[in-house]
Parts: structure tokens; sequence; C-alpha cells
């Protein structure tokens, strides 16, 4: 009776406290750059540092030429983000990083074209919707970014103001990893009832 009352107890503790490491481990923090980033908003893992500034077109060729000539009604804001681990520079990211670029509040309801311009130097570019002034991207990898917003392109009544969510939510890996430590305890549960009855 007493080892089936440790069995269940030794259960009981391991399937709390393996969430809470797997929700530890998988902890962000939220970074705010003022200054030289403009404002821009990152969060990311928090084993990385990161640091954002603004560009110009000249800062940014690569970019600049991708866009091309803007409209009357377009304008383009440039930015660098960069992340460290360990005092290393790193393009590559472990796990997401959402970036919230401000573009202004008179840019609400617009779309915006967020460029990307990957270590690689290839790029690729995400259309969001401008709310509350900003504009925000969840990327796996960082380096120098372009947001087009266009005055002129307001998104319809009928339209969500919200970005889609990409990547897996990070409750998953805790409803995933409580499942998995409920299914161990159920067979030590039953590897020990076994060898009692025995």
């Amino acid at each position: 009776m007493h080892k089936k009352l440790a069995a269940l107890a030794t259960a009981a503790l391991i399937s709390m406290v393996l969430p809470l490491s797997a929700f530890a481990a998988g902890s962000s923090s939220t970074t705010v750059i003022d200054d030289a980033g403009g404002g821009v908003s990152i969060q990311t893992p928090s084993v990385y540092t990161v640091t954002a500034q603004t560009l110009t077109a000249a800062d940014a060729p690569s970019l600049a030429a991708q866009i091309g000539t803007l409209t009357a009604t377009q304008d383009v804001f440039y930015f660098a983000v960069d992340a460290t681990l360990d005092g290393n520079v790193v393009h590559d990211i472990d796990g997401t990083i959402t970036i919230t670029f401000p573009v202004g509040s008179q840019y609400n309801g617009t779309y915006a074209t967020i460029y990307h311009e990957h270590a690689d130097g290839s790029i690729t570019s995400e259309s969001r919707v401008v709310s509350n002034g900003v504009v925000s991207i969840t990327v796996t990898d960082l380096s120098q970014f372009a947001v087009v917003v266009d005055s002129s392109a307001t998104v319809s009544s009928n339209t969500s103001s919200t970005s889609p969510q990409t990547g897996v939510d990070g409750m998953m890996g805790i409803v995933l990893a409580t499942g998995a430590v409920a299914i161990a305890a159920g067979v030590v549960a039953l590897v020990l009832r076994k060898r009692v009855a025995e």
C-alpha cells in the first residue's frame, strides 16, 4: 500500500513539474527599442539579445531596388533587426520572433507590405493590415526589413484586421507535455499495481 501511494505521489509530482519546465523553456521576452530603433517592438525567445535600428534606402539597397519607385500614396520604413546569442550575431533563430513595426496611426486600416531580406540575399514579402499604428510579422530569421504602406489601399469592412497566426501555439507544447506525463504516470501506476498483485 505504501509503495502504491509513493508511486501515485511521484506521478502527481512529475505531472506538475514537467509542464512548468516546458513552459519555462519556451518563455519569451518583449523588447521595445526606442530612439535608433524607431519604437520597434520585438518578442523573442529570452535567450537572445535583440537590437533594431532605422535605416534609409541607401542603407538597404537590395530592399529599395525590390520596392522600386513609390507612388504618391505610399511611404516606406526601413529597419535592421539583429539578434545575438552568447555574444555572437545570429540570423537564424531557434523558434520564432514577432516584430512589430511602427508606421503611424494615419495608416490604420490600410494594407502594408513587409519586405524581408534574408541572410542569403533573397527577399520575401507578406501583406498585413495596419492596426493601432503598427504592423507585425513573425519570422524565424533576422536581417533587414522594409515596410511599405499605402494610404489608398484600405481594408474593406468585411475583412479582419488581424494578422494570421502561424506556427505552433506556445500552449500546444504544454498540453502535449502534460498528456505525455499523464500517460507515463498511468503506465507506472499499472506496472506498480501488477508488481503489488504478484
